[in-house]
């Protein structure tokens, strides 16, 4: 269970709760089926069979797209997270020649979609909503001064480390994927976050969840990140070196109370901001456009 996962999940509780509407998945035989996959508590509305012409509307992510028949003449909408939609040579950017409606998860990636001029249909940005619901308390004491979040640049994160070390903070990398539940309890346990993205994001959740768990976010630019990273409000943007992601996390740790109750609650409006509720009233709004005829 992954981000992408996640934000798949949150489209399909969006689609369930919305008057008229009902939602059903294929799960692939192989995926996983422990706790970890939220459908697995679901099973009526799990498909055993991939019929793409039975659905009034699909909800196409990633790679899906390669499942459709190119004749198939359902509507779609098409989930696009990240750059690789963008990106000469991936597989993803063919398909933006198929007929859809796109919902980027930033303003930044919808921007980048129209650039290509390939785009077949409207191109809407939802930024990603962050569900805070169910998260774990945070304790009383944090014991983690930095946790280097870099399973998305394992090498960028053993720099950090080792800069951080250097300068007397003890580092806690943390380059392997884990449960989300686990790693939240960590983001709690944390002074401050330093999270690493790629150097292209559609958005980057881990730096969002960071906030809503009240740590200090050291998060350096990945475009998809800007509307929420923003340097001094919310979190530090550092140049993507080593030297700078370390420096900034010194810094971070260093802040005066009135300072770092600032950022925290730059932070927290952050969070407040890209709630769920926002993002399911939006994509309310684009299932209300195939039944008006305003998306065919």
């Amino acid at each position: 269970m992954r981000g992408g996962h996640l934000k798949v999940w949150h489209y399909f509780r969006h689609a369930m709760a919305t008057p008229g509407w009902s939602a059903s998945i294929h799960v692939v035989p192989g995926s996983c089926d422990d706790e970890s996959n939220p459908w697995i508590s679901l099973p009526d509305r799990c498909t055993p069979c991939w019929d793409p012409s039975r659905a009034d509307v699909l909800f196409l992510a990633g790679h899906d797209w390669a499942a459709v028949p190119a004749d198939t003449q359902v509507p779609a909408i098409n989930l696009i997270q990240g750059f690789g939609h963008v990106t000469p040579g991936d597989p993803r950017m063919g398909y933006l020649r198929r007929s859809a409606v796109r919902i980027c998860v930033s303003p930044e990636l919808e921007d980048a979609v129209r650039q290509t001029g390939l785009a077949n249909g409207p191109v809407l940005t939802i930024r990603n909503g962050l569900d805070s619901s169910d998260f774990p308390a945070v304790p009383a004491s944090r014991d983690i001064d930095v946790l280097v979040l870099g399973v998305k640049e394992p090498a960028l994160a053993a720099e950090v480390s080792a800069q951080l070390s250097f300068r007397g903070v003890h580092a806690r990398p943390c380059t392997e994927f884990m449960r989300r539940e686990d790693l939240l309890r960590l983001l709690g346990r944390s002074h401050c976050v330093v999270a690493l993205p790629h150097l292209r994001e559609g958005f980057f959740l881990p730096a969002l969840e960071a906030m809503a768990m009240g740590a200090l976010v050291v998060c350096p630019d990945c475009i998809g990140n800007r509307s929420f990273c923003r340097e001094g409000v919310s979190c530090f943007v550092p140049e993507r070196t080593a030297a700078g992601i370390a420096a900034a996390a010194v810094d971070a740790l260093m802040l005066d109370g009135r300072k770092r109750s600032a950022l925290l609650e730059g932070a927290r409006a952050s969070v407040t901001e890209l709630g769920l509720v926002r993002e399911a009233e939006q994509f309310r709004e684009v299932l209300a456009g195939f039944v008006s005829g305003r998306f065919r």
